[in-house]
This record gives C-alpha cells, structure tokens and sequence, in this order.
C-alpha cells in the first residue's frame, strides 16, 4: 500500500485521516481538511517520551500516551490529534484488535467521550446498550435483533458523549458485527425457522 495515500472516515464522533485503511470504520467520502484524528504507518524505533504514569501495557505522557500491544506494536498518540503506529514484530492482522478496542477507546476519552466495552443498537430512537465480558455473546444477540429490524450503531466498543441538552448520545463506530463461526451458523438456522 502506498503510504501517501490517505484515507478518511466518521468513527465515535470524530473525524479520522490514516494512511492505513481502517475498515471497521465508516468512510467519509467528503474528507476532512482538519481532522480530529491523524493515523499513521510509522517506521523504526518509537521516540523518546517523558513519562508520567504507567499502567499494564500502557504508558501515559503529559501529551498522550503509548501502548504496546502483544507482538511489540506499539501505538503512540501524541494529543491532539496524532497516532503513530510502530508495528514492529506483530504481523498486520494481530494488530487491528488493539486499535479498534483500546486504542480508540482512550482516543475518544481524550476527547471528551465515554467509552463502554458493549454493543449499542437503535430502535425507534432508543438505543440499546449490551455490555458483558468478552465472549458472553453481546455481538450475537446483536445480530439477531439487527436481524429483527435493529439497527447496528456500534459493535464491541460504544462512546458516549452529552448533547446540547445534557442528555447521553452514542455515537456511530465500528460499522460491522464480528461473529464466531459457530454463532453465525446458529443464527442463520434460526433466522432460517423462524416466521
């Protein structure tokens, strides 16, 4: 992939600008002349930082912070708006469920929302929150209410923030319901049966 092309997308209420394709976002045709956030295939050895505080696999600085997932990719934003992603020894694929889950979790905290590890759906206006840990099937039971008329707002990570009247909004994220195999079968034969 050439690394002077650039991508855009409209991801937990933020505009985002990358070098890499990053499919579980939903494209901005329009582009963005000043985005919120600036992705970026970095090469060599992350820089220096002064840290102020760690914490597990996470180190925080007075202007951002840098995690290094398994593998030794290592993600470093620097506040406002820049993420360097130093992948190091991790293959490419190992790399997108650290930067869809956590990663962007703290990005969009920094900037004013409130991440949940869950599963939010729309219906009539309302959403519908599904939270539990990994594996308790929040991504099935989503599909099977989507298939039902629901309409998918975000998989595996929601953010919150308030709107102009101080009530909670979620907003749009990853655009695609991961299944396991076995439970995409499950649910085809049911959607199958059923009237």
């Amino acid at each position: 992939m050439s690394q002077s092309k650039n991508f855009y997308y409209r991801a937990f209420g933020l505009h985002w600008q990358s070098n890499l394709a990053l499919d579980q976002f939903a494209p901005d045709p329009a582009g963005c002349v000043n985005p919120d956030i600036e992705v970026f295939s970095a090469l060599g050895a992350a820089p220096c930082r002064q840290e102020v505080s760690r914490w597990n696999n996470s180190r925080i600085y007075a202007d951002g912070f840098r995690f290094q997932a398994d593998g030794a990719a290592i993600f470093d934003y620097v506040a406002p708006n820049r993420l360097d992603l130093f992948q190091g020894e991790a293959g490419h694929a190992a790399i997108w469920p650290y930067f869809y889950g956590t990663v962007t979790a703290a990005i969009a905290a920094y900037h004013g929302g409130l991440p949940f590890h869950g599963t939010a759906m729309e219906s009539d206006g309302a959403a519908v929150l599904l939270c539990g840990s990994g594996g308790a099937g929040k991504s099935s039971t989503a599909a099977a209410l989507v298939a039902r008329g629901f309409r998918l707002i975000s998989d595996d990570l929601c953010v919150f923030r308030l709107n102009s009247c101080g009530l909670p909004v979620v907003s749009a994220g990853r655009t695609d319901i991961r299944l396991v195999p076995a439970a995409a079968k499950l649910l085809q034969d049911a959607l199958t049966l059923s009237p």
